[in-house]
């Protein structure tokens, strides 16, 4: 773990630029060029994209999800609930590394007008989880069994600028920004218990406070934006940007989702750039020698979010990239980056532990060209006091088509342990025979990667006492 926060501070850390005299006329290019030494744009744009990825890919995922006229599987309208009815297969693209441990119910809140009224209903025991997310993927609240129990409860999500009386009985929720993401998974143990999950979904309501009392239907045949990309992923999106793309798309949504206090001192030096809270991006500000290197800061920083997540030679945490804070990050804009980039919507760390890992035991990177085994000692899963699972995913972190549509083995499936009570999960892309079929969790042909999910870990997850075991290569 030490040497994972070493990694991360040092990035960080390169990445602080000095700037001075940052006020001048906002359409004079020469005067912000003055500013932008030779070099010092590739790295401030470096430094933007680290700072915005989350909340350009979080309104892009946004525009995508809500591009429907009335919910559809996993999409639905802005204030509305989108129920996936059964267990994510291949062709959920829209947010990376999704779990098939339970079933999702989506809704992007805008609070702009208003507070939503989120209704839950009693699961009788059943273990939810429900975070709200604001739109710089941190976590303001966490509904579900650990914190608020299965009982039925009402509350209001409320946006930043607000202020009225909530009715008696309803739990206020107070949100940074007006748009928010709400992620609800259920627990679901097969196929034949999607049909009580369902049901359980059908109890989920919103409404805006001012239909609270009344028999409130959600509006149909929402508008679409025609112009919206919707068969490219979001995240495949934000990486085929232009710079200028890019910071127009930053200028806008920081407009309408201003960062925290905390934030001010790095967004006035994006002002550079021409980035100013409540202006639209002027593309003239910049000359065109400084547009170069603003393109190169554009790459620049695509890989040091991609270089962030990757496992390395973190070999004192037997490969896998461990962290135990995540789901509200502060300052950590390159944590907050990399988790946008392999995992939007992921939960705080005390509902869901997920270390990542892309290489095996040596080192090397996983491949389905060779097999693997990921072994449990006796008494050596995840603890927890919910469940846990290992996932696998593809070089994009979605799910690879087998023939056996598994994409996940964990605490919930038949998989058969040895007589001293350990465990092997075997990982390739052929199949290991039908002996041994039980404990198969199929890889793509080429690479891959991994989440082991603990659900509500136990302390000694917490505490860094329980580490996940190396991928060992047996081929």
């Amino acid at each position: 773990m030490t040497r994972w926060s070493l990694k991360l501070g040092s990035v960080t850390s390169l990445k602080v630029i000095v700037l001075v005299a940052l006020s001048w006329p906002c359409t004079q290019a020469k005067a912000a060029t003055r500013v932008l030494r030779e070099g010092d744009a590739a790295r401030l744009m470096e430094e933007a994209v680290v700072f915005a990825y989350p909340l350009i890919l979080m309104n892009l995922t946004k525009d995508v999800m809500t591009a429907v006229s009335t919910p559809d599987g996993q999409r639905a309208p802005i204030n509305q609930f989108a129920h996936v009815r059964q267990f994510t297969d291949p062709s959920m693209t829209d947010v990376l590394s999704p779990n098939v441990d339970t079933i999702y119910s989506f809704a992007w809140l805008d609070l702009s007008h208003e507070p939503m009224i989120l209704s839950l209903p009693d699961t009788h025991g059943r273990y939810y989880l429900m975070p709200v997310l604001d739109i710089w993927t941190n976590v303001i609240a966490s509904l579900g069994k650990r914190t608020t129990g299965t009982k039925a409860g009402v509350y209001a999500i409320i946006g930043p600028a607000w202020a009225g009386q909530l009715p008696s009985g309803v739990i206020g929720l107070r949100a940074p920004t007006n748009l928010v993401w709400v992620v609800g998974r259920i627990q679901c143990d097969g196929i034949l218990d999607i049909p009580v999950v369902n049901s359980i979904q059908d109890d989920f309501r919103l409404m805006p406070l001012s239909a609270w009392g009344t028999a409130y239907r959600s509006p149909s045949d929402e508008f679409v934006n025609p112009s919206l990309e919707l068969k490219m992923p979001p995240a495949e999106q934000v990486a085929k940007m232009s710079a200028l793309k890019f910071l127009q798309y930053f200028a806008r949504a920081i407009r309408e989702n201003p960062p925290t206090e905390s934030d001010a001192g790095i967004v006035r030096k994006f002002e550079a750039l021409g980035i100013e809270i409540g202006q639209d991006f002027d593309p003239t500000r910049l000359d065109a020698a400084t547009w170069v290197e603003v393109e190169r800061g554009l790459t620049d920083g695509f890989v040091a979010i991609d270089r962030a997540a990757q496992v390395g030679n973190s070999l004192d945490t037997n490969g896998w990239l461990v962290r135990y804070n995540l789901g509200s990050y502060g300052k950590r804009y390159l944590e907050r980056a990399m988790t946008a980039r392999i995992g939007l919507g992921t939960n705080l760390t005390a509902d869901a532990f997920h270390p990542y890992t892309d290489v095996d035991a040596a080192g090397s990177k996983l491949t389905g060209e060779h097999s693997y085994i990921l072994h449990f000692p006796p008494s050596g899963t995840p603890p927890v006091q919910a469940f846990w699972s290992v996932t696998m995913y593809d070089a994009h972190h979605l799910f690879a088509g087998n023939p056996l549509n598994r994409f996940a083995l964990g605490s919930r499936d038949h998989m058969r342990f040895h007589a001293d009570g350990s465990l092997d999960i075997l990982l390739s892309h052929e199949s290991p025979g039908l002996l041994f079929e039980d404990n198969w969790l199929p890889a793509p042909k080429g690479p891959f990667n991994l989440i082991i999910r603990a659900y509500w870990p136990g302390p000694e997850v917490l505490n860094g006492q329980w580490l996940p075991p190396a991928v060992t290569r047996v081929d």
